[in-house]
């Protein structure tokens, strides 16, 4: 596994305080188990968006038919309501749900109260589409006679649906992968790391991501380039936990 920079490794420990963490992004971008992962950093509560749906909702996507807003929004409210409760109680939680417009973010940001809003941090998980559709096949092969009622034939329309944010100003931080120097450890995968990097502050913009983890990196001449890369599990972990160090002071991590 890559190693990740000792600034983030030290955010991996409890944090208490009054924060809503919502891990976003499309099925098997690994919401759940990175959610999972930051739960239990924070010491709190982790609510998969998966265990809201109706009845309906699930009988239609285990039928290949891809959810509509009007499909969406009510489980979108169900999910605003936990949002609401543990914001209004300054009590921390973890949510992962796809979240897939910006409407539906800022619909479950709205949920807190004014005063907590700023302490609902959105994380979007943005994997390369071969490494979905890799990943479903593989949860699709696990399952056997017990599948997923999210099919892999509806990852297209959900990335359809995907609205990812300004490529300036949308997100506060992104992360970048930057690869070891080279000899035998660079042929090994050892060495390398993701980073944490804060984005330069432009206008304000309507659905502020706190932050943005895609397939990115830096070459040894901070040359940016497409990467196939991704950010383990564990490692989104950690950039998550960095980047609340980074912006919730009255965190208690460590």
């Amino acid at each position: 596994m890559a190693a990740v920079p000792a600034a983030m490794a030290q955010a991996t420990g409890g944090c208490g305080g009054a924060v809503v963490v919502i891990v976003c992004g499309v099925s098997g971008c690994g919401k759940s188990t990175v959610g999972k992962g930051v739960a239990e950093r924070l010491r709190c509560p982790f609510y998969d968006a998966d265990d809201f749906h109706s009845s309906e909702n699930i009988a239609k996507m285990a039928s290949g038919g891809p959810l509509t807003d009007g499909d969406r929004w009510p489980w979108l409210d169900r999910l605003a309501a936990v949002v609401q409760q543990h914001a209004s109680r300054d009590e921390p939680a973890v949510l992962a749900c796809s979240a897939l417009k910006a409407s539906y973010r800022a619909h479950l940001r709205a949920a807190a109260p004014p005063h907590q809003q700023s302490a609902v941090a959105m994380v979007l998980l943005d994997p390369p589409a071969a490494m979905l559709h890799a990943h479903l096949a593989a949860r699709a092969a696990a399952a056997g006679t017990s599948p997923h009622f999210m099919p892999p034939s509806l990852l297209e329309s959900q990335l359809e649906a995907l609205e990812r944010p300004p490529a300036h100003g949308g997100s506060r931080y992104v992360c970048r992968h930057r690869p070891a120097a080279g000899g035998r450890q660079a042929e090994q995968g050892h060495g390398d790391c993701w980073e944490l990097v804060e984005c330069a502050a432009t206008t304000p913009v309507a659905d502020p991501l706190l932050l943005h983890i895609e397939g990115q990196c830096c070459d040894l001449a901070g040359r940016e380039a497409p990467c196939p890369h991704f950010p383990t599990a564990e490692e989104c972990v950690h950039l998550v936990a960095a980047a609340l160090r980074q912006v919730a002071g009255h965190l208690d991590c460590n």
